[in-house]
């Protein structure tokens, strides 16, 4: 990334001006004691990314890990950005550390969710929402949507911590994908039967449904076009028009079933068993690029300029394996667990939050990671980790 573009985005996190290291001169003495205590030291921040790209080439990291279990999925709900001090004089860590406050929500095996203090990396507050593992979770502004095997999807208010409504005509069966738009006013659900179902997230009512053949693996909902894009077990991505209520087939994947859906703007990223990567433009339905994974991939995002997808090959061991998305050229891949310990789940900080940051979970709901994605991280099991 370019220095210009570094400061660029530094200087909207704060909600400033590029061009000026300070705010503008009030005649207000303490507004000018808060002007200077927001000035940001550029210098320090562009040695401070110097110094984690060269972690990340070295595949160095530095490791916090607190015991926890149960945890089965985890996603950013807000953050800011806050200015970076030095290490202590003479310790081998004294460099620019970036750092970032921030609260994450989780979902785990025994039904509560909970919003977690990033910083502290402790649970602020919990609400008991289903009575089986929460499998999946979308967060957006303040609303929380959950999914289970008691085949219930809730929405949440997570300022209040409150359950706000519960969506049904699932029946009890396990729902295995969700999203929703807040200004589309819109859920979109599909259970291991294949009964996909779009709600009105406002008031609960049920707008329209489809039964496939085969249970739902993952869905997502493309707000420009008003389209749904569902996964189902087989290599096609599903397409439904809630405009016409047509269903149609994008081809690309050459085998096995795709595992996870993620939408980056104008482009779907689909992680298969097929031992692919396949981005995809959502206006055309064309296929337009493949990185290879040499393994089954359950999850994948698109995070600045780097892909990061979460892998578990023929062995049975996991890996991120992390790409310049611009040239396509494989950044590097990051061990992650043996055997058991299968990775399905990543999730992206936004750029405006933290560019570097991904949160890794592991399948067996008994380690969560954090860490940028310049510095490789490895797996401690029973245990959340923050590099």
């Amino acid at each position: 990334m370019s220095s210009s573009l570094w400061q660029k985005r530094y200087a909207m996190s704060w909600g400033r001006p590029v061009g000026g290291a300070s705010l503008p001169r009030t005649a207000d003495a303490s507004h000018e004691a808060e002007a200077a205590s927001q000035a940001l030291d550029w210098r320090r921040l562009y040695v401070a990314k110097a110094a984690l790209e060269r972690r990340w080439r070295a595949g160095q990291c530095k490791v916090t890990s607190l015991p926890h279990n149960g945890v089965s999925v985890v996603q950013l709900w807000r953050g800011a950005a806050r200015e970076p001090g030095l290490g202590s004089i003479g310790s081998p860590a004294a460099e620019p550390q970036l750092s970032w406050e921030w609260e994450f929500v989780s979902g785990d095996s025994k039904g509560f969710l909970r919003v977690w203090d990033g910083s502290a990396f402790t649970p602020t507050k919990s609400l008991q929402l289903h009575h089986t593992q929460i499998w999946w979770l979308e967060v957006k502004d303040d609303l929380c949507v959950s999914i289970s095997a008691d085949g219930k999807v809730k929405v949440t208010d997570l300022e209040k911590l409150e359950g706000i409504r519960d969506l049904e005509g699932h029946e009890g069966n396990a729902v295995w994908g969700v999203d929703f738009h807040v200004e589309h006013d819109v859920v979109i659900s599909g259970d291991q039967r294949g009964l996909f179902i779009v709600h009105r997230l406002s008031t609960g009512e049920q707008l329209f449904s489809h039964s496939f053949p085969w249970g739902v693996i993952d869905c997502r909902y493309i707000a420009s076009l008003r389209r749904c894009v569902v996964s189902l077990p087989g290599p096609d991505i599903h397409v439904i028009d809630l405009a016409t209520e047509e269903v149609t087939k994008w081809k690309g994947h050459e085998g096995g079933t795709i595992m996870c859906l993620r939408l980056h703007d104008d482009l779907l990223l689909s992680g298969c068993e097929d031992k692919t990567v396949r981005i995809w433009d959502v206006k055309t339905g064309e296929c337009v690029r493949v990185f290879e994974t040499q393994g089954t991939t359950y999850d994948v995002r698109l995070c600045d300029d780097k892909l990061v997808a979460a892998v578990t090959n023929r062995s049975g061991e996991s890996l991120l394996r992390v790409w310049h998305f611009a040239t396509g050229e494989l950044c590097c891949d990051i061990p992650l667990h043996q055997r058991t310990n299968r990775t399905y789940s990543l999730t992206v900080l936004p750029d405006r939050v933290r560019e570097e940051e991904v949160q890794e979970l592991c399948a067996d709901d008994k380690a969560r990671q954090v860490f940028p994605t310049v510095v490789p991280i490895h797996s401690s099991s029973n245990s959340l980790v923050y590099i």
